[in-house]
């Protein structure tokens, strides 16, 4: 069982689903009626892509003491990475020639996506990058939102309304709240390969103060968009809170890659009932 659950969460399968549950959450908030399937499967494949080849390109170290599951797992399976890349790259590949006429929007899509991975690549150009990186969080967090919530209502051809802007905007602090979660359990690690970002220069409280109004913030455009799906798509972020003391103290792989990514999709399950 335990190896399934790995084969899952550290494959990239769960992440996939958690994008598109964030997808469909969009769509069905917005009425995207319009919007193609094969989004879906390029949302899939773009992201099954992406975190494999972040991963692919993730340095080691020698020796893996505490807990280290998913490094342990990555080192273990480092040579299925790249298969599951080139896989999610052709999936994506192939939906995006039905979705070509919107070839400019996803293309900005596929370079904040890149933006992340680029300070992994080894060489001079990663090195670099991982100097200017300050925003990496803002930047994931902005592709993240892009993807599952401004690139949809495009593809739809539907019309940014205030509405729109509200929910963009909710979901961009909503992720920028787990952003900062996966960014404060890796601050050390980040700091020896000379990543920067916005954690690593903020003390303890200073993080705190960043994930709270943050938190707050995501609350606040939630019920600008609405009063009703505003109290649902504000729940997981009033359980995230109760729960930063106990997940910022920790560094277990299952508690970030399953419980805090799965927010994401827990968000979709409170909404996805709603009724129009």
């Amino acid at each position: 069982m335990k190896n399934i659950v790995n084969i899952i969460l550290f494959s990239s399968a769960f992440i996939s689903v958690c994008a598109i549950a964030m997808v469909a959450q969009t769509s069905q908030l917005l009425h995207l009626i319009n919007l193609s399937n094969w989004y879906y499967v390029f949302v899939i494949g773009g992201t099954v892509t992406s975190y494999n080849l972040h991963w692919y390109f993730t340095e080691f170290p020698g020796s893996l003491s505490g807990d280290h599951t998913r490094l342990a797992w990555t080192r273990k399976h480092h040579h299925l990475l790249l298969p599951l890349a080139c896989a999610g790259l052709i999936s994506a590949l192939i939906s995006f020639y039905y979705l070509k006429e919107h070839w400019l929007w996803i293309f900005i899509g596929s370079g904040l996506a890149f933006l992340y991975t680029a300070p992994k690549i080894p060489g001079k150009p990663g090195l670099f990058l991982r100097k200017i990186a300050i925003a990496k969080t803002i930047y994931l967090s902005l592709a993240w939102t892009y993807v599952t919530a401004i690139l949809p209502v495009i593809i739809s051809k539907e019309t940014f309304t205030a509405t729109t802007v509200y929910l963009c905007l909710h979901r961009y602090f909503f992720l920028y709240v787990l952003c900062i979660l996966f960014d404060n359990r890796d601050k050390e690690e980040d700091l020896k390969q000379g990543i920067r970002s916005l954690i690593t220069f903020f003390n303890n409280k200073g993080i705190a103060i960043l994930f709270y109004t943050s938190a707050a913030l995501s609350v606040f455009f939630a019920f600008l968009y609405g009063n009703n799906a505003g109290i649902l798509l504000s729940i997981p972020l009033l359980l995230i809170a109760i729960l930063y003391p106990t997940i910022k103290k920790s560094k277990n792989d299952y508690l970030y890659y399953f419980v805090v990514d799965g927010f994401m999709c827990l968000s979709f399950l409170f909404t996805c009932f709603q009724q129009p």
